[in-house]
């Protein structure tokens, strides 16, 4: 039983810790799409 404890406890840190780097990720992409969204040329 004890084992299996500590199973679920590294797949809880794991699961947090790939949800922070997820999270992380996504806030790095909405920058990057901020900064070239400033430089994009409308079509004409």
């Amino acid at each position: 039983m004890a084992q299996l404890a500590q199973v679920s406890t590294e797949t809880s840190t794991a699961s947090r810790s790939v949800s922070a780097s997820l999270q992380e990720t996504v806030e790095i992409t909405e920058k990057l799409k901020r900064s070239v969204d400033a430089f994009k040329v409308d079509k004409a």
